[in-house]
């Protein structure tokens, strides 16, 4: 299979191309403890150091919406920790509801090839990074390449403890005192979708990560939206997951060039 490098390229999103197939299935998580945001759109799909068995000029992009009225988010209760209290000036808000924006767009949204890319890719050479601020961590849902680097930071004057509980990866569980240097994970090598990490001295801290074997993938922003970029022509099979809402499939056709619009049924309350 020929080998090229994956380049992305930065500018506006091509004029809408091919009109897409699309079929759907609802496919349900099996716990709540599932799932997982820089700014924006979230892990647009490609890299520049990422090399591809397959690449192209397609862009998948879409909207995912909350189906009814926005549920109301509750409050984190951080009394047990007064370092964590004092440094939120304002209530913080559970991430792992649903966060319902603009229009009912929902935020936090993993959304991926699941079927249809072919090949073998290489990880990143760039981290990917997870902090501890605030006592919350951030991103609360972010994916990485299967081999790809992640680094743990620690942000706040108080201590926390790095528990990943992967079934497929290796799991982590290390205490991260105040001022203390980086973790770093490299040996998240297998697909697992789904991998939750939490803090064991703080109960309310959780972030959720998506090892997927290739860069097509993507979290949704505040308004729901989510970009897939660099995707050669083909039918591919998409999902899209949140932590506690479950997860949906998506059947989308794309043309070798342009973009094409793939319209996931809304989620709903479970």
């Amino acid at each position: 299979m020929l080998r090229n490098s994956l380049l992305l390229v930065a500018g506006a999103i091509a004029p809408l191309g091919a009109t897409g197939l699309y079929v759907y299935s609802d496919v349900h998580s099996g716990s709540n403890e599932s799932v997982a945001a820089t700014a924006g759109i979230v892990h647009v799909a490609g890299t520049p150091d990422a090399a591809a068995a397959q690449s192209g000029d397609a862009t998948i992009k879409g909207n995912i919406k909350f189906d009814g009225e926005a549920p109301k988010r509750e409050a984190v209760d951080m009394v047990k920790d007064g370092v964590c209290v004092k440094a939120n000036a304002a209530p913080v808000m559970k991430e792992e509801m649903a966060i319902v924006g603009k229009d009912n767009g929902l935020k936090n949204v993993f959304v991926y090839i699941k079927k249809g890319i072919e090949g073998k890719f290489d990880a990143p050479k760039d981290a990917v990074a997870l902090d501890q601020k605030n006592c919350m961590y951030s991103p609360h849902v972010f994916g990485l390449v299967a081999g790809q680097k992640l680094t743990v930071k620690n942000s706040d004057q108080t201590t926390h403890n790095v528990h990943s509980m992967g079934k497929k990866n290796k799991q982590l569980n290390q205490g991260q005192p105040a001022g203390s240097q980086e973790l770093s994970v490299e040996n998240w090598k297998t697909k697992e979708t789904s991998l939750w990490i939490k803090c064991d001295i703080h109960s309310w801290m959780s972030s959720v990560c998506h090892v997927v074997p290739h860069p097509f993938f993507a979290v949704t922003d505040e308004a729901g939206n989510f970009e897939i970029k660099n995707l050669p022509a083909g039918t591919y099979t998409l999902e899209a997951i949140h932590e506690t809402l479950g997860s949906k499939e998506l059947e989308v056709k794309v043309d070798a060039k342009g973009s094409v619009e793939a319209k996931f049924p809304a989620f709903g309350k479970k």
